[in-house]
């Protein structure tokens, strides 16, 4: 009977383990060198607040000669989903300055999302 007792407890242990979110990894906020001078905050996805999630997203972003974002590509993002498209479609409302140069170039970019703390 302590077998089966141990074994249905070994069981619900695993399975309550697999359904907790494990804290996101730490942002490689190094990697960020450049800052837009108009910052679209993105929304926080309802169902990643529901869950009381935190995470981030590293882009790569492609700025046009007149300062606007032209393409978006996510490098990293911890968790892997959740948090991508709020912060691909924030990003692409940021302006940057333009270079001097007047050439489009790259730059990366970190969307943090974090929760209010209680």
């Amino acid at each position: 009977m302590k077998k089966i007792i141990s074994v249905v407890f070994t069981g619900l242990l695993a399975a309550c383990a697999s359904t907790v979110t494990p804290p996101p990894r730490p942002a490689p906020a190094d990697q960020v060198r450049v800052r837009p001078i108009v910052k679209v905050h993105p929304y926080y996805p309802q169902q990643m607040r529901d869950a009381r999630v935190e995470g981030w997203v590293l882009m790569n972003l492609k700025v046009n000669n007149i300062g606007r974002v032209t393409e978006v590509e996510v490098v990293d993002a911890s968790p892997d989903s959740g948090f991508q498209q709020a912060a691909r479609t924030a990003a692409r409302k940021w302006i940057y300055k333009p270079a001097q140069d007047r050439r489009s170039f790259y730059v990366m970019a970190l969307v943090d999302f974090s929760l209010p703390q209680h």
